[in-house]
């Protein structure tokens, strides 16, 4: 209801002395009709560093800047004259105040010791944990928040290391949505991207420059509920990108996989489908000779695993945990090579048994 003076009053506490000494960062945005995060993106980014974003319609760029800018720091954010009453609208302002800047993002000891170990940087798995704890004990990674032994470990890099690390693999790592020009693309092997809500087509169009490619991390920084994937992007980007070792499509909620994804892409080890609604893993899927990791979980509506997965004759580590509907694969136990195998308790008179 408008009238009666809530817009005063808000503006007489942001101007307050105490208020302006308490924060070390304010800024007061007119939200408004209709809802524009790419023009509320830039305004506080004016407000808060004085940045001239006229020019810069990169939606991703900005709000990786501005989280940068507010990170480690004590701010008040107004957004003034918000009448939309979409909550998936609002989550992509939300995100920029909850999360950390992309140096504070958070990920699991047990995934990166796999990617290295998919990208021939380690070999056994208990190599790759010692270096990992060694890495730790020199003060590279640590321990997030509120993460715990029992949840596998969350870590984290603090910024400072974030930088260095950026500055240091420069030319061999890119964060998509920091990228200027699609010529650093041609040379880079291994990259990071922000999901977004549009389907990400027209941010990794860019990828069919990227012939060398070996690691593809989509990293969802701004705390989207349902991100999506252009089927675009599964049938006419990701099958070309033949030198992948690693690739996550973590996180996709509604995700179907054209059943010839996985023909081309023959020296992939490491493949994470986790926390997807897929319902079935696309044949194709078995012409992966070399893969070594495969992780489906949770994946709650998944069914069924194909019938040639003795073909994967390489893979080590299988993960279908808290995958309540998928029915128990008798033929996993013709994969020789496998040595981890989450989500099964035990094997009774050759039938595979739950774990409850």
């Amino acid at each position: 209801m408008g009238g009666l003076g809530k817009t005063t009053l808000a503006k007489a506490a942001y101007n307050d002395k105490m208020v302006t000494d308490h924060f070390e960062l304010k800024a007061w945005t007119c939200v408004s009709e209709p809802y524009d995060v790419l023009r509320i993106s830039k305004e506080l980014l004016q407000e808060i560093d004085s940045f001239d974003s006229k020019y810069d319609n990169n939606l991703n760029r900005l709000q990786v800047k501005l989280k940068e800018k507010l990170n480690g720091k004590r701010f008040l954010i107004v957004l003034d004259d918000m009448w939309n009453e979409n909550f998936e609208k609002w989550d992509e302002l939300r995100s920029l105040f909850v999360q950390g800047a992309a140096g504070n993002y958070q990920f699991c000891k047990e995934q990166v010791i796999h990617l290295w170990i998919a990208n021939g940087l380690v070999q056994p798995l208990h190599s790759g944990r010692q270096y990992f704890d060694e890495l730790r004990s020199r003060s590279l990674f640590e321990r997030a928040p509120e993460s715990s032994e029992r949840d596998g470990g969350k870590f984290l890099m603090h910024d400072l290391v974030n930088d260095l690390a950026q500055t240091a693999s420069s030319k061999l790592c890119v964060r998509l949505e920091e990228c200027q020009g699609s010529h650093m693309l041609e040379q880079c092997q291994h990259m990071s991207y922000s999901m977004g809500r549009g389907g990400d087509f027209e941010k990794l169009k860019l990828l069919s420059k990227s012939e060398q490619l070996r690691t593809l991390l989509p990293i969802n920084i701004q705390g989207l509920r349902r991100p999506t994937l252009s089927m675009r992007v599964l049938h006419n980007i990701l099958p070309r990108l033949t030198s992948l070792r690693a690739l996550s499509l973590s996180g996709y909620r509604k995700l179907e996989l054209p059943n010839d994804l996985f023909i081309k892409l023959k020296l992939l080890r490491f493949l994470d489908l986790s926390r997807t609604k897929i319902r079935k893993l696309p044949d194709s899927i078995c012409a992966l000779y070399n893969l070594e990791t495969l992780l489906l979980s949770p994946c709650k509506y998944l069914e069924e695993l194909p019938l040639h997965m003795e073909k994967l004759i390489n893979l080590r580590h299988l993960d279908i945990s808290n995958s309540f509907h998928l029915k128990m694969p008798l033929h996993l136990s013709k994969l020789k090579s496998l040595q981890v195998l989450v989500g099964v308790e035990f094997v009774l008179e050759g039938k595979l048994r739950r774990r409850r």
